[in-house]
């Protein structure tokens, strides 16, 4: 792995991406998977993006990395206007999570009632009364 000759963070991105890997800087695993991690994103998918401000649902435009500053470009898809985040990948305590939105449908998908169910076992109730 290469550092930059005069800073303390790795020169490349793929340089960064093999220290995550290995454990180094695991206060940037911002982004958030169900089943998984996944060090990757994919280009255009809609991610719920959570900070301390609130949160919103974006499409992931570009991730760019440059002199230990993560960059990553979200457009919101009811106005297509760009918003940018600079993360220091020496910033311990990030002020972002990326949750791929598949895995929020599917979250949501799994504990919503079955409501067929639900209502056969009210008439059930009702007819043992």
């Amino acid at each position: 792995m290469q550092k930059d000759t005069n800073k303390n963070y790795p020169a490349s991105f793929d340089d960064l991406i093999r220290e995550l890997e290995s454990g180094d800087y695991k206060h940037l695993q911002i982004f958030l998977f169900r089943e998984k991690p996944n060090l990757g994103f994919v280009e255009d998918e809609r991610y719920l993006v959570v900070n301390s401000n609130g949160f919103g649902l974006y499409k992931l435009h570009d991730l760019d990395y440059k002199d230990g500053k993560i960059q990553l470009e979200f457009i919101d898809p009811e106005t297509n206007k760009l918003a940018t985040v600079t993360l220091d990948i020496h910033d311990t305590q990030p002020d972002l999570f990326i949750v791929n939105w598949k895995d929020v449908l599917d979250l949501a998908k799994d504990y919503q009632p079955d409501t067929d169910n639900e209502l056969l076992e009210l008439d059930r109730e009702q007819e043992m009364e």
